[in-house]
């Protein structure tokens, strides 16, 4: 469309300068904003979307404003609100699309598909008789098929391996609970562990589950694992938090321009507000992350094992529009409890800046008086090295083609009921279990030919490199029982999970960091 651009640069200068002057002149700019759109409609020389014209322009505005305000269009709002909301109406699966097939990964126990007979490990090729194998269906038009509304029904046409027969199952949708606890388990004597994948509406009541099962278990100490862990929403991180404080501590706190400053404070509700506690983080640990993390760092609560976090200080406010689609406006900043603005710094074109060039501002800790810094994320107590460098090249190659995943898959499904029989439990598996010579020769035959160059020097690199073997061994532990289990094998070859375990069985180790004066 000839210049579709100019258009949508003038409708974001007329927007700006709407917002901007709002509260003298709003009423002339709306009007004059009405008039652009009208003559653009009635008179442009070209045919235009308008719906696509104002949508990308509503993206341009929020954009002008800070990295975070974004505008959502009804799906995207649809997607988000489902994976932040605690429940959600479907059939209860998990799957992966191999080579254009659906694959059941898991099912929801007791869920409808497990009730009407869908097993782990089934094929799906058909959703209401309409095919869906081998046509190349992206995800969106797989849930469009398989979602619905609770009471609604869906028939599935499942092949299963080494089986001729096709099977039609009805399963009627009901509501789904999503978990967002997605580990939590003994890690040790008496040390428990609990990986959190997000902060949605129900977090803080899987986390108290997880904690009342772990302290019925025998841990006195935990493990918190918030790598990889995006945020979500602010009152779940704060609820959180509570767990592991005393009442009347500042969690957080959260102030802007046209917003007051609001406290949130624990109340002194806490299971485990004695104890040792470690906070495993990442690069990709964000907002609510940062919140729960900067808390329990502020009151030397906790010990922070990883790498720095995201940095994203940024309270976001959704703003609901009739057609169903939504825009995320920031409305405040917040604060850790020592006063710390997390958020990363951005330029004049809301370009986020490197963090080499943050200033970092020292506080100290509320308890120990240790220097912690703000800018551009948390810093851990104790930093660990980015996983970068943790896979060989041409191993990370065949993970982006997703011939690690495709070959795994194909491996456990060919020998799930002999990998069974051999090992019934996860106990087993995870002690006797080995990936061995065979298996990385085929899987470098699949992933590059049978007759790839360099055939002996690929496997080998593969077989000198540990964390190749840790890594296959634990998706086929996913693929056998739950993600819980792949999560388990990785933790055993991870550096901060293994720090964390260092540091909550040696109290000596623990206080010295907390005390320590930077």
């Amino acid at each position: 469309m000839i210049a579709f651009k100019s258009l949508l640069v003038t409708f974001l200068i007329v927007s700006l300068s709407l917002t901007t002057s709002f509260a003298q002149n709003h009423e002339a700019q709306l009007k004059k904003l009405s008039q652009l759109l009208q003559n653009i409609e009635e008179h442009y020389t070209d045919s235009i979307d308008s719906d696509a014209l104002y949508e990308e322009a509503m993206s341009l505005i929020l954009k002008e404003l800070d990295p975070h305000s974004k505008y959502f269009n009804t799906a995207q709002t649809e997607d988000i609100n489902r994976r932040l909301d605690a429940t959600f109406d479907g059939i209860g699966i998990t799957y992966n699309m191999i080579r254009d097939t659906l694959y059941i990964q898991s099912v929801v126990p007791n869920g409808p598909a497990e009730k009407a007979g869908v097993r782990r490990g089934d094929r799906v090729i058909e959703v209401d008789n309409e095919t869906i194998a081998g046509v190349k269906m992206n995800s969106e038009g797989i849930h469009k098929r398989i979602g619905g509304k609770r009471g609604s029904e869906v028939l599935l046409t499942i092949k299963r391996r080494d089986d001729k027969k096709f099977y039609e199952i009805l399963v009627t949708r009901d509501k789904i609970q999503i978990e967002s606890v997605e580990a939590a388990y003994m890690a040790r004597p008496g040390v428990g562990y609990i990986k959190l994948s997000k902060f949605s509406s129900n977090s803080d009541k899987d986390i108290e589950d997880a904690l009342k099962t772990l302290k019925t278990a025998g841990a006195e100490h935990i493990i918190l694992d918030l790598r990889g862990n995006t945020g979500g929403y602010l009152n779940s991180a704060v609820k959180i938090s509570e767990e592991f404080l005393d009442a009347g501590k500042l969690i957080v706190y959260t102030e802007g321009e046209n917003s007051d400053r609001t406290d949130y404070s624990s109340h002194g509700r806490g299971l485990y507000t004695d104890g040792r506690v470690a906070v495993l983080v990442d690069s990709q640990s964000a907002s609510a992350s940062e919140i729960v993390s900067g808390a329990l760092q502020d009151w030397d609560r906790a010990v922070i094992i990883g790498q720095k976090t995201y940095g994203k200080g940024l309270v976001q406010r959704p703003f609901y529009f009739d057609d169903g689609t939504m825009m995320r406006l920031t409305i405040a900043r917040y604060y850790t409890p020592t006063g710390r603005s997390i958020q990363k710094s951005y330029d004049v074109n809301n370009k986020i800046v490197s963090k080499d060039s943050i200033e970092s501002i020292e506080y100290k800790t509320l308890t120990n008086k240790r220097i912690v810094t703000s800018g551009g994320g948390i810093l851990p107590d104790v930093l660990t090295e980015t996983d970068s460098l943790k896979y060989p090249k041409i191993y990370k190659q065949w993970m982006k083609k997703n011939s690690i995943s495709e070959f795994v898959h194909d491996y456990t499904d060919e020998n799930r009921e002999n990998l069974t029989n051999i090992y019934p439990d996860f106990e087993k598996y995870q002690a006797e279990f080995q990936i061995d010579i065979e298996f990385l020769q085929n899987l470098t035959r699949f992933a590059e030919g049978k007759n790839v160059e360099n055939f002996d020097v690929v496997w080998k690199e593969l077989l000198l490199n540990p964390n190749v073997a840790v890594h296959l061994k634990a998706l086929i532990a996913g693929d056998l029982w739950t993600e819980g289990e792949y999560i388990k094998v990785v933790n055993e070859n991870s550096p901060e999970f293994l720090k964390a375990i260092e540091y909550l069985t040696e109290k000596e180790s623990y206080e010295k960091i907390l005390a320590e004066k930077y």
